[in-house]
């Protein structure tokens, strides 16, 4: 079993990276080997299922292993929250179809023997040409319950995890991103997870959000062009 973690596939317009040819060892796996999607997954956009959308699902789920994805910004939220919710992983996740399933924000789960803290959102800088419920959403960033869930389920576990999976970066290292103007992007998820930072202890935590690939302070990733990489 292993875990695979890549950026925002916008689906329908960055998903090339995952195709065979970028990614070759995909032949190799199967559906207890998990991709990862840090954000903007984009899969359900439209407010009810078009047949476009009914292609990629098919697409996805012919694919050999299992698809896995925190939300970003770029989501309909109003779809992602009516999905059904079933027991995985030890936390509950959202079902968009069989072998593709959302990860919700604040839960540790357990995939392949690995504790995974998940959040997804982020805050959209464009929203002001989006409109409300069709292409933006306010529920892109977190509220102060989903906060504290997420502190109750890490303080219960002694803020130990292997690995963390978010859409934003913590607001130090959003910094760090010398084409993030931080003025801004002052977003409330990235606030949120600065303190949950200075907190956690964890072998590597991988973003999306910021359409660029590199890697920060030896653990902090950032993924959108490159094929998914292992990270177990």
């Amino acid at each position: 079993m292993s875990v695979f973690i890549c950026g925002d596939t916008h689906w329908g317009y960055d998903h090339q990276k995952i195709a065979m040819k970028p990614w070759p060892e995909q032949r190799g796996l199967t559906k207890d080997d998990y991709l990862i999607v840090a954000g903007d997954f984009g899969l359900l956009w439209d407010r009810e299922e078009t047949k476009q959308e009914r292609y990629f699902i098919r697409e996805l789920q012919d694919r050999k292993f299992t698809t896995l994805f925190v939300d970003g910004n770029h989501e309909n939220f109003d779809r992602l929250n009516d999905l059904k919710e079933i027991d995985m992983f030890g936390g509950k996740v959202g079902v968009v179809a069989e072998g593709i399933y959302h990860l919700k924000r604040g839960y540790v789960y357990i995939i392949c023997g690995k504790k995974f803290f998940c959040f997804g959102g982020a805050l959209s800088t464009d929203k002001e040409w989006r409109i409300d419920g069709r292409s933006w959403w306010s529920d892109e960033t977190q509220t102060k319950s989903q906060e504290d869930f997420a502190y109750d389920n890490l303080e219960a576990i002694g803020w130990q995890v292997d690995h963390v999976i978010t859409h934003a970066a913590p607001a130090s290292i959003c910094n760090q991103l010398d084409f993030v103007d931080p003025v801004r992007y002052n977003d409330p998820v990235a606030r949120f997870l600065e303190a949950v930072r200075y907190r956690i202890e964890c072998k590597s935590w991988h973003f999306g959000h910021y359409h660029d690939d590199c890697v920060m302070e030896d653990k902090f990733y950032l993924h959108y062009n490159k094929p998914p990489m292992r990270i177990v």
